[in-house]
């Protein structure tokens, strides 16, 4: 498995955030196919958690149109979410952030980093429809 240096995640992470303050990165361990970073960054002043995720592109050949789909995804569920006026709408859908050249992530050498945000105690379940 490639190294990935905290040069390169903060690097990464700069290209969706350029002014925020990196604190640092730690690998989450569990994946098989893409690599998943959990990032703790000071963004516009507010502490939080994001995951930074470099897609395998061998096995996601079309890794743009999956990002684009992605993005018309969690935007749909976002104004979903948001239209239901919950006290807590914000954890109903994950949301992806765009660069700050508002591209869908950022093409690297091992991968195409994306970044959305870590939502606290949140499970991922399956429905039986």
């Amino acid at each position: 498995m490639i190294q990935i240096s905290d040069t390169r995640l903060r690097e990464r992470f700069a290209a969706f955030f350029p002014d925020a303050e990196f604190l640092g990165a730690v690998e989450c361990m569990g994946g098989h196919i893409n690599r998943t970073f959990f990032v703790d960054a000071v963004v516009l002043g507010n502490q939080r958690r994001y995951v930074l995720q470099c897609v395998n592109k061998n096995v996601f050949r079309n890794y743009r149109a999956l990002m684009e789909n992605v993005f018309r995804i969690s935007e749909h569920l976002e104004r979903k979410s948001r239209e239901s006026g919950g006290p807590d709408a914000e954890r109903g859908y994950i949301h992806f952030q765009r660069t700050a050249d508002g591209e869908f992530g950022v093409d690297g050498e091992i991968g195409f980093w994306r970044l959305y945000r870590f939502i606290d105690r949140a499970e991922g379940r399956l429905r039986a429809t």
